[in-house]
Parts: C-alpha cells; sequence; structure tokens
C-alpha cells in the first residue's frame, strides 16, 4: 500500500504526504467555484489556489529529500492492480511545484489581455478551464497508474483546447480545431497502445506493468506486439508534446490564444505530457528492454531535427508570435534528444547527466516560454496591436519593462550566463561528451547543439536589436505605457525564477540528482 526504499515499510505515513491528493482536491473545488462566481472573485480564487499548491509541492518536496525516499499511496481501500495510487516523489514534487509558480505568473502577467481579449461573460470559464489544467497536470505527474494517466491526459488536451479557442475570434478557433486534431490522433494511438499493453500484461499499475514487460520482452513470440504497444504509446505522447515533424500546429495555436493561454500551453501542458512519457520510458518500459527497440534512437534523432527545423522555422517569421511559437518546437527537440542520449549507460553516472539536462530543460523551457508570451503580449499592446517585426521596431524604448522581460527569456533561450537556458544547455554538452555512445550520436548531438544555439541567438537576437532599434516614422505606438501592478509582479516574478534557476543551479541539480536515483 505504501514503501519507503530506505525507512521501514511499516513505518507511520506523515500528515505532509496527503499534500498531492490535497492538491488535485483543492484544484477540483477550484474548478467548482470558479463556474458559479464572478470573474473577480473567480480570479482570487485561482491564484490563491495556485499558490497554496506551490507551497504544498514545496514542502513535501523537502519533506521527501529528508527522508531519500518515495512513497506509494493507495487511493482508498484497495492497492494495485485492483485500486489507484499516486506515487509521491521528489521529482513529482519539484515539478508540480514549478508548475503552480508559472501558472501564477501567467495569470497575473496577462490579466490585462484577458479581459480584453475574452468576452466579458466567459471570463470565468476560463479560470474554469485554467484549473481543471492544474487538476489534469497534478494528477499526470503524480499518478502511478497508465489508465489515469491516460484520463487525465484527455482532461489537459480538452482544457488546452477550451483555452485556445475561448477568445472567441475565427483565428483562435481554427486552430483550436488544429491543435484538437493534432492531439486527438496522439490520444488515439496513446490508447490503442494502453489496450494492447494491458492484453499481454494484464495490468495498469505502472510497476506492475514494468515487472511482466520484463518478462514478455524475453517471450520471441509476444515481442512484436510488445514492441507495437511501446510505439504506439510514445508516438502518441511525441505527438502531443509537439515533436518534430508534428509541431505545425504549435504556431497557430500559441499565436492565436491570449498570451496567458499560450503561456501554459507551450510552457506548461506540453511538459505534462513529457512527465509521463518520461515515466512511460523510465520506469513503465525501462531503459533496458526499450534499448532492443531502437524507439529511443529515433526520438534522438527526430530531437535533433526539430532542433535544427525549429530554429529555421523561427528565423523565416516575420511575426513575433509565430517565431516565439516556432521557437517552442526547437526547446522540445532539445528534451527529445536529452530521452535519447540518456538510452546508454556511461562512466560516472552519464545517464544520469543526460536525465538532469533534460529535466533541467523541462523547468528551463516552462518558465522561459511563459515569460516570453506574456512579454510579447505586453510589447504587441504597446505597438497598438502590431506583431510584424517591421511594426515593432522601437517599442522597447517605450515599453521598458516588456522589452527587458522578453530579453531575460531571450537569452535564456539562447543560452547566456546567468540564466536558466545556459545550465541545461551545459549539462547537454557534459552528457553528450562523456556519455559512452555510438561516434554518430556524439557527433550528431554536439553539431545540432551548437547550430542550435547559433541558429536561436540569430533570431534573438535580432528580436532585441529590432525592439530596440530607432522607431520608424510610420509606426504608431501608445504615447504612455502604463504598467498594472499584477503585469509588473508578473513578469518580474518569472524572470526572477528564470535566474533563480541560472544562479541558483546548484540546488536544483541536487534535487534533480537525488530524484533520479529514486524515479528510475
Amino acid at each position: 500500500m505504501f514503501n519507503f526504499p530506505m525507512l521501514s515499510a511499516h513505518a507511520p505515513l506523515d500528515f505532509v504526504v496527503n499534500f498531492p491528493l490535497f492538491s488535485i482536491i483543492l484544484a477540483f473545488v477550484g474548478v467548482v467555484i470558479c463556474s458559479l462566481v464572478n470573474n473577480k472573485i473567480a480570479r482570487l480564487v485561482t491564484l490563491l489556489i495556485e499558490g497554496i499548491v506551490a507551497v504544498l509541492n514545496l514542502i513535501l518536496m523537502f519533506y521527501m529529500l529528508k527522508h531519500k525516499g518515495y512513497i506509494d499511496f493507495a487511493m482508498g481501500h484497495f492497492g494495485a492492480p485492483i485500486g489507484n495510487a499516486i506515487r509521491i516523489g521528489t521529482l513529482e514534487a519539484l515539478l508540480t511545484c514549478v508548475f503552480s509558480l508559472v501558472m501564477i505568473g501567467a495569470v497575473l502577467g496577462g490579466d490585462k489581455h484577458l479581459k480584453r481579449d475574452i468576452p466579458e461573460q466567459k471570463l470565468h470559464f476560463f479560470y474554469v478551464l485554467f484549473n481543471l489544467i492544474l487538476v489534469a497536470l497534478t494528477a499526470l505527474i503524480y499518478t502511478n497508474d497508465i489508465f489515469t494517466g491516460y484520463v487525465f491526459l484527455e482532461i489537459a488536451t480538452l482544457a488546452s483546447i477550451g483555452i485556445t479557442m475561448i477568445r472567441d475570434q475565427g483565428r483562435s478557433t481554427i486552430a483550436a480545431v488544429r491543435y484538437m486534431i493534432f492531439n486527438l490522433v496522439g490520444s488515439g494511438l496513446f490508447l490503442i497502445g494502453i489496450v494492447v499493453l494491458y492484453d499481454l500484461t494484464g495490468y495498469l499499475s505502472i510497476e506492475n506493468i514494468a515487472t511482466a514487460v520484463t518478462k514478455i520482452a524475453q517471450i520471441k513470440e509476444l515481442q512484436i506486439p510488445l514492441y507495437i504497444s511501446f510505439g504506439l504509446v510514445i508516438t502518441g505522447l511525441s505527438i502531443k508534446s509537439g515533436l518534430f515533424p508534428f509541431h505545425f500546429w504549435m504556431p497557430d495555436a500559441y499565436g492565436g490564444a491570449t498570451p496567458t493561454s499560450s503561456s501554459i500551453l507551450s510552457g506548461i501542458v506540453t511538459k505534462g505530457y513529457l512527465f509521463l512519457l518520461i515515466k512511460v520510458i523510465y520506469r513503465m518500459f525501462t531503459i533496458e528492454v526499450l534499448r532492443q527497440t531502437h524507439i529511443l534512437e529515433t526520438l534522438f534523432v527526430l530531437g535533433v531535427l526539430g532542433m535544427i527545423v525549429g530554429s529555421f522555422n523561427a528565423i523565416n517569421q516575420k511575426s513575433i508570435d509565430r517565431m516565439t511559437a516556432f521557437s517552442s518546437a526547437a526547446q522540445i527537440g532539445y528534451i527529445f534528444m536529452g530521452i535519447g542520449l540518456s538510452c546508454y549507460i556511461g562512466i560516472n553516472n552519464a545517464k544520469n547527466l543526460a536525465f538532469i539536462a533534460f529535466v533541467f530543460h523541462i523547468l528551463t523551457h516552462c518558465v522561459t516560454k511563459s515569460l516570453l508570451f506574456i512579454s510579447t503580449g505586453g510589447l504587441v499592446k504597446s505597438a497598438g496591436g502590431a506583431k510584424k517585426f517591421r511594426n515593432l521596431r522601437g517599442i522597447g524604448r517605450v515599453d521598458k519593462l516588456s522589452a527587458a522581460t522578453y530579453s531575460v527569456g531571450a537569452l535564456s533561450m539562447i543560452g547566456f550566463p546567468l540564466f536558466a537556458g545556459f545550465i541545461s544547455k551545459y549539462f547537454f554538452v557534459s552528457a553528450s561528451l562523456e556519455i559512452t555512445i555510438p561516434t554518430w550520436m556524439k557527433v550528431f548531438a554536439i553539431l545540432a547543439l551548437i547550430i542550435s544555439t547559433v541558429l536561436n541567438a540569430i533570431y534573438f537576437v535580432r528580436t532585441m536589436l529590432t525592439i530596440y532599434l530607432r522607431k520608424e516614422e510610420d509606426n504608431t505606438f501608445v504615447s504612455e505605457v502604463k504598467y498594472k501592478p499584477t503585469y509588473v509582479i508578473g513578469v518580474l516574478s518569472l524572470s526572477a525564477i528564470n535566474i533563480f534557476l541560472g544562479v541558483g543551479s546548484t540546488l536544483i541539480v541536487d534535487i534533480i540528482n537525488k530524484g533520479f536515483h529514486l524515479f528510475v
């Protein structure tokens, strides 16, 4: 029913282990309350719940670090395989805490845009969907049951479609439909893979499936259907995460939504899908079994292509929102490249380096992309709604705060020292050099990191230069920028988290490193 690997199995559980369940229930309560109250109260309730969830998971993270273990917490009276369970560990608490903090920053930073972009009678429904996303992501992170993972995967997808199209414009509706098609294809493949896997193993609990998979992989007659289930599940989650070549829904979905929605879709939702994928790879299918299929090498190649193609697509864009969206495809490629690298166990815990690299990049991208989309919204608003680069020349001289915070995000994505992106890229390079891998993978990884970083610098430096250059005569900007306190708090808090990840990376890396040994 519960398990402390480094403590007595019969040790009494402290009250703090209930915090994941409390987080999910609180978010559910937020869904109900926001559907019944006015917009102002719905916003306050949402911020309060996000704050409480962040604090609960921060406390839980330090609790798990102290006890150096993980807990399998059964829901109700029945444990697996009959009942459902959640798995509480250091990484789960860290991710949930960061996700909650970023969601607070996104709501505060995008508050003015929400009121402008969404009809007043629909605004409280946005907060309903927002809390529903928190429910789904928290459950995805903590669940220890693959079918429960599928259920909340679908909840996150439907809520994400809702916050994409709630802007009530033709472009946002088309973007939501395109987003829905890609994500439902991914969900369908994932579900079919689960059905095949259940037929083979008879289990839905992740640990029980892992035990059965290890045995089935040794039976020649069952290897083909087993590998098919691997391919279906991993392909489904990869499509939903935006892996190349399935990333072309991103520009419309991110560019057509209000800034808060774009920041959540890009920074948070895809990371929930990625964490479930990491669970599937490391804990359900296991690296040892997957290495026999070459699936991880395929993810590596597609990740590298995504880094390059996504960056070239970003360079070719004429508007700041679509450029930032295509940049997301490139950054997702980094994570999949890291997952591919992790399939080899090298010297000096080299596999651990790859794991640290892509988990840290999940945090980096989560915070930085949210900051970029919120700051972009501020720049666009100050430019009178213009999104084309030629219409944004000199906007940084007028909207100094948005330009400065956008620059923080841009420098982080490039990999400039002192910012979060530098740390994740440093670990990607370290993992590529130290892991004992085939020469072709080592060459591909190093070249991809160099080329992608150069391309990142091209389009982000170009953007920073554009917004700070002398204003063109025909560009119409607001005469005076008046910042709402919520916007200032939102962008500054996201900037502060990014810088903290950069300068305080030792603490975060240590947490990820300790969580790694308990996660796998």
